[in-house]
């Protein structure tokens, strides 16, 4: 096996994440859709009397049930999530173990020089990213479980309002569609979309449970498929190190930009020892790593240590262009020194805490 063959059944992996990443938003939409559906159903005959006595007094035999939908929601995000994590993970594992046997094994080398820890990495990778502590001080299970509370608060208000208001219960199903699908303007989508891929992005709503939620398994199923790829290369015998690239996706000029330029540790620009390669950054970064591959005679070697520069020059650009949210149109910022600042300090940030093991700090999504 050729080097390049090598790379190009690692890259498979990332296919794979893609893939698995893509089928775990479609079931965490059917999740929301039925839990939508579940309280939809306790408003029916909320306005049938106009006291808002009897119907306060409706919701709250009603909203006992609230709880159990909520619940149910929650353990189906889970589930979902920690599925996907682990395809994404085993998948990472497999192919690398298989990529690195060949390859030593067709340059004369022994394959008892294999690491055993390819078969315990996706357990690992998993749990790492599971109890990871986040920089809002709550692991993952923490974030997940306060989903439960936050469908259930964010509930109760829309329907008590709607109460105070003199909703019927037909606008303030509009309003938990809203707030639970993600969908900003339901009247203005035509019946034959509803509840359908065909949902344009431009009505989905940011700050909602939907795309909250969605945003952080989004996240956290790339932080797993990192974290696999951080392992695989750290047990590996003939990776030297990873080089951080870009998303062809990446927009807005941000601290991604400056670990795929600087030279950290001497060894070429975005270039980090497996063991120190930085965690993503931020939510729903798509940004992604790729492995440097040792000579050929240092294989079965062990790498020698290396630390990082402790001062950098930074080189920003002027402005930096994005796509709205919408994606309708681009919008173009200047770059101002306070931004630079925060990019600078973030970095630093990163490098100097970015420590292997349960400390290593990960964004909020």
């Amino acid at each position: 096996m050729e080097i390049s063959e090598y790379q190009h059944l690692i890259l498979k992996t990332r296919a794979n994440y893609v893939q698995v990443s893509l089928e775990m938003v479609r079931k965490l939409e059917q999740a929301f859709q039925k839990a939508y559906e579940d309280v939809n159903r306790l408003l029916i005959g909320i306005d049938h009397d106009p006291r808002l006595t009897a119907q306060r007094q409706f919701w709250k035999v009603r909203k006992i049930q609230l709880k159990e939908i909520a619940e149910g929601l929650r353990n189906g995000y889970a589930d979902a999530l920690r599925e996907g994590m682990k395809l994404v993970t085993i998948n990472s594992a497999q192919i690398s173990e298989m990529a690195e046997t060949m390859l030593l094994t067709s340059h004369g080398y022994e394959a008892v020089l294999v690491s055993p820890a390819f078969r315990t990495l996706p357990l690992a990778a998993v749990d790492h990213v599971w109890r990871r502590i986040g920089t809002d001080g709550l692991t993952l299970s923490d974030r997940i479980w306060n989903l439960n509370k936050l469908v259930r608060q964010r509930t109760d208000a829309i329907v008590l309002s709607g109460i105070a208001r003199g909703q019927s219960a037909v606008e303030m199903a509009k309003e938990l569609q809203r707030d639970i699908l993600g969908i900003k303007r339901p009247e203005d989508i035509p019946e034959t979309l509803r509840w359908t891929k065909g949902i344009s992005r431009s009505v989905r709503g940011r700050g909602t449970i939907h795309y909250n939620a969605l945003r952080l398994a989004r996240t956290e199923i790339a932080n797993a498929y990192h974290e696999a790829e951080v392992m695989a290369a750290t047990a590996s015998k003939v990776v030297s190190g990873l080089k951080w690239n870009l998303s062809p996706a990446h927009g807005i000029y941000d601290v991604c930009d400056q670990l795929a330029d600087q030279d950290v540790y001497g060894m070429g620009p975005g270039v980090y020892p497996p063991e120190d390669t930085p965690l993503c950054p931020h939510p729903n970064d798509m940004c992604y790593v790729t492995r440097e591959i040792l000579p050929v005679e240092m294989w079965g070697k062990e790498r020698v240590k290396l630390k990082p520069k402790k001062t950098f020059d930074f080189h920003h650009p002027e402005e930096t262009s994005y796509l709205s949210a919408t994606r309708k149109q681009e919008v173009t910022r200047p770059v101002t020194e306070k931004y630079q600042k925060a990019v600078e300090d973030q970095f630093h940030a990163m490098i100097e805490k970015n420590t292997v093991g349960t400390g290593r700090i990960r964004g909020v999504a």
